[in-house]
C-alpha cells in the first residue's frame, strides 16, 4: 500500500506547479516579467508570483497592478466594480416584487474575454458569473445586470436589462433587431458572439482572448470514497454447493486528471483517474455430501488483494451543478492472495492458492458539482473477473460513493 500512497502524493506535489511566463503592469506603468501560478486567479486579493522560475513565490496584491498576461493567452485586468448582491441570492430566492437591483462594490481581478471598439470582461463572486462591457474611448464598466427572482404569485423568474444594455452599445450590421438580443441568454459563449459580431462590424477585427484561454487547463482533483462491493463465485464442479453471493464495503482513495474538449457549449471533458482499494474477504459454507448421509463438505474462501485501478472516461455536464459520467477501467491486483480450502471429513483434504489477474470493467454515474472545489459522485461499476479458471471463476460489482476535492481549482 505504500507505492500508493507514493503515487498519490507525486501526482499531488506536481499538480499543483504550475508557474506560466507572465508579466504584470505595476499602477505607475513599469511590466515586471516573471512566472505566475495560474490557478486561483479569479477570486482571490493577490497573485503568487515570481521572478525566475528558481526563485522563492512572492504575494503581489491586486491593488497594486493594473494589468496581468499570462502565457500571451490569458490577460486580466484589476479594478473595482460594481455588482448586483442578487445574483448571489439565486440558491434562496426571495420575494422582490420591484425587481430593482441592490448593488455592492469590490476591487476584483477582471479576465479579458474580448477586446475591441467594446471589450467584454468576466468575474466571479461565490460561485456567480458576472460579465462587464467597456467602450473603446470611455473608461467607465458596465455592469450587465441579470439574476432571477421570486415574483409576488411566488414564481421564479428573471430580470434581464442585460439584453437592452447590449442592444444599445453593441448594434451594428443587418442582423441588429431587437429579437436577435431578446434571445440572449446570459452565457459567456453567447456574449462573445454579440460582441466579436459587433467588434467585426465596426472595425473589421476583434481581439478574442477566450479562444486562446481555452487552450485546455489540466484539472486536478483528489478522491475518496467507499465502493458497495458484491462478489460470487461460480464453480461447474458436479459436487460442490454454490458459494453464496456476499456484499461488504471498501474503502477507496485515488488522483484524478481532466481537460475541457473545445466544444462550443464547454460541456464535455476528458478524465483519466487512478483510484486504489482492496478487498478482505472470508467466506465458509457446509453442505451434504452428495449420496451420503454422514459426510459433509467444508468450502472456504479468503481473498485478500490491493487493487489499482486505471480510469478513462468522459464526463457532460448538464449545467452548473448535474454531470454524467461513463468510463472503462483495468482493475490490477497486487500484494493479492487468494486461498481456496475443500475439506471433507475424514475422507480427503484439498488445499489451493489460486493467482489473480488484471480485469476490465466498465463504469456509468451521476455526480453534483457542490461548487468549483467539491462534489458528489454516485456511479455503478460492472463485474470484474480476477479467476479465469475452466470449473471456477468469481465476479465483483460494485456502487461507488466518491468525493472530489479540486487542487487548482477556486
Amino acid at each position: 500500500m505504500k507505492y500508493c500512497f507514493f503515487l498519490l502524493s507525486f501526482f499531488v506535489s506536481y499538480s499543483q506547479i504550475n508557474y506560466k511566463p507572465s508579466y504584470y503592469v505595476s499602477k505607475d506603468g513599469k511590466k515586471i516579467e516573471g512566472y505566475v501560478l495560474d490557478s486561483n486567479i479569479i477570486g482571490n486579493d493577490f497573485i503568487l508570483f515570481k521572478k525566475a522560475i528558481s526563485d522563492i513565490e512572492s504575494k503581489i496584491n491586486i491593488v497594486d497592478f493594473s494589468e496581468l498576461v499570462v502565457d500571451n493567452q490569458e490577460k486580466y485586468i484589476s479594478t473595482n466594480i460594481d455588482y448586483t448582491i442578487n445574483r448571489l441570492n439565486e440558491s434562496s430566492l426571495t420575494i422582490n416584487e420591484d425587481m430593482q437591483p441592490k448593488y455592492a462594490s469590490k476591487f476584483l481581478l477582471l479576465r479579458v474575454l474580448v477586446e475591441g471598439e467594446v471589450s467584454l470582461y468576466t468575474t466571479e463572486i461565490q460561485e456567480s458569473a458576472f460579465f462587464y462591457v467597456k467602450e473603446i474611448n470611455s473608461e467607465k464598466l458596465i455592469n450587465l445586470v441579470y439574476y432571477k427572482y421570486r415574483n409576488s404569485d411566488n414564481e421564479i423568474d428573471e430580470y434581464n436589462p442585460f439584453k437592452r444594455q447590449l442592444f444599445k452599445l453593441a448594434n451594428c450590421g443587418p442582423d441588429s433587431s431587437f429579437v436577435r438580443f431578446n434571445s440572449l441568454k446570459y452565457f459567456e459563449k453567447d456574449l462573445i458572439k454579440i460582441i466579436n459580431d459587433f467588434n467585426v462590424c465596426k472595425q473589421g477585427i476583434t481581439n478574442d482572448y477566450s479562444i486562446k484561454i481555452k487552450k485546455n487547463k489540466l484539472k486536478y482533483y483528489f478522491l475518496a470514497g467507499v465502493k458497495r462491493k458484491n462478489i460470487s463465485f461460480d464453480k461447474s464442479t458436479n459436487f460442490l454447493g454454490q458459494i453464496p453471493e456476499n456484499t461488504f464495503y471498501s474503502p477507496t482513495i485515488g488522483f484524478e486528471t481532466s481537460i475541457l474538449l473545445p466544444t462550443k457549449s464547454n460541456q464535455f471533458e476528458i478524465f483519466f483517474r487512478v483510484e486504489f482499494d482492496r478487498i478482505n474477504y472470508n467466506s465458509r459454507t457446509e453442505t451434504p455430501y452428495p449420496n451420503s448421509n454422514l459426510t459433509i463438505l467444508y468450502e472456504e474462501i479468503k481473498f485478500k488483494s490491493n487493487f489499482i485501478g486505471f480510469i478513462v472516461g468522459t464526463r457532460y455536464s448538464f449545467n452548473k451543478s448535474i454531470f454524467i459520467k461513463g468510463a472503462t477501467g483495468l482493475s490490477v491486483p497486487f500484494s493479492d492472495d487468494f486461498r481456496y480450502f475443500s475439506v471433507t471429513v475424514p475422507v480427503w483434504d484439498t488445499y489451493k492458492k489460486l493467482d489473480l489477474n488484471s480485469s476490465l470493467n466498465f463504469n456509468l454515474g451521476l455526480g453534483y458539482l457542490i461548487n468549483k472545489k467539491y462534489s458528489l459522485e454516485f456511479s455503478y461499476s460492472s463485474a470484474s473477473s480476477y479467476l479465469n479458471f475452466t470449473n471456477f471463476n468469481n465476479k465483483v460489482s460494485s456502487l461507488d460513493l466518491i468525493f472530489r476535492y479540486s487542487l487548482n481549482n477556486k
